[in-house]
């Protein structure tokens, strides 16, 4: 968990050479997330050329890199590259292979939420507990100061995950401890939508519910 975060953290801020450093001593760079994102995805949605080409680069020399993983919304790092703007990027992952899947989100608005800040290795475990419906995980990080209110890479929150994964329990005991019930994610989804989405009915009705 630890290596996946540090190389989706330092693709999406353009650290080339964290990645080249994690390459290096093997890391597996199509690794992903809770949400199936990779490197690459955020990437591509982050516009970084620099990362995306060096990860071009190495699927064409050893095939070690998949240049379309699918997130789990079916999307590919081209959908994210196109979706944000990111022309240039597109453009390379064309030329490469990359696949648009057509499974590009629409939102209504995307996210402005104003997320604090906290160690990103912290954020991501939290977000990984509320996704395994680990309440004590949880609570162990948040005695250790780490907010509710955290949001990851893609700005996504505990509530997304838990309500994705339909963690009642998890589900709850974030509502209870003040977790905002609305927060957007980099595409305008909310843990509501998340719910709906996956058919997690009982999710749906508490975060609905509003008790």
């Amino acid at each position: 968990m630890a290596r996946v975060t540090e190389l989706i953290w330092a693709a999406s801020k353009g650290d080339l050479g964290a990645i080249q450093r994690e390459y290096i001593r093997g890391a597996d760079l199509s690794s992903a997330d809770y949400d199936g994102r990779t490197p690459l995805h955020l990437a591509a949605a982050e516009g970084q050329l620099g990362i995306v080409a060096f990860f071009v680069e190495q699927a064409e020399r050893d095939g070690r890199v998949n240049l379309n993983p699918r997130d789990r919304w079916g999307g590919t790092p081209l959908d994210d590259a196109v979706f944000q703007g990111h022309e240039e990027v597109a453009a390379l992952l064309r030329r490469a292979g990359g696949a648009q899947t057509r499974a590009v989100l629409t939102p209504e608005i995307l996210s402005t939420d104003d997320h604090p800040a906290a160690d990103p290795a912290r954020t991501v475990e939290l977000i990984w507990a509320a996704s395994e419906g680990d309440i004590l995980a949880m609570r162990r990080l948040m005695a250790r100061g780490v907010p509710l209110k955290v949001a990851d890479y893609d700005r996504r929150t505990p509530l997304h995950l838990a309500a994705s994964e339909g963690r009642v329990d998890a589900l709850r005991f974030l509502l209870e401890q003040g977790a905002p019930r609305e927060p957007r994610d980099r595409w305008g989804f909310t843990p509501l939508d998340d719910a709906k989405r996956h058919r997690h009915e009982e999710v749906a009705r508490l975060l609905s519910s509003g008790s």
